[in-house]
């Protein structure tokens, strides 16, 4: 059982951008990210890779509204679209930046990725306050 941690898009922005380096499927989120799955799965029961599983939801239903580019694009980025699961950060940013057709340097830069994934924070930090 968890215990609830306050969240915040701050926090969750950060614990993101740390957890993006290996990827945010469950498998990598149990591994290398369980803080994160402790901020998004507080309340939840169950094992901790069926938390790890509801948190990969979390963050995908997260990325939906950043448009069809930019969500493709943050998909390749966190390792959730099919095929890039085991590639690493490099080669997920440069798939990532021809998504949307810009240099992996420009995507790198913090008004594109940064921004995304403060989004993708608020996005989850504003369905938790509806959900509370």
């Amino acid at each position: 059982m968890t215990t609830e941690h306050p969240i915040d898009v701050p926090t969750l922005t950060q614990h993101l951008r740390k957890a993006m380096r290996h990827g945010v499927r469950a498998t990598r989120l149990a591994t290398h990210a369980p803080h994160l799955v402790d901020l998004l799965t507080p309340s939840h029961t169950g094992s901790p890779d069926e938390r790890a599983i509801a948190a990969e939801q979390i963050i995908r239903d997260a990325i939906e509204p950043l448009g069809t580019d930019v969500s493709a694009a943050m998909r390749i980025m966190l390792g959730l679209e099919p095929g890039t699961w085991h590639n690493g950060i490099e080669d997920r940013r440069k798939r990532a930046a021809k998504r949307i057709g810009i240099t992996p340097g420009a995507f790198r830069r913090p008004r594109r990725e940064g921004t995304y994934l403060h989004d993708i924070a608020w996005e989850i930090w504003q369905q938790r306050r509806k959900a509370a």
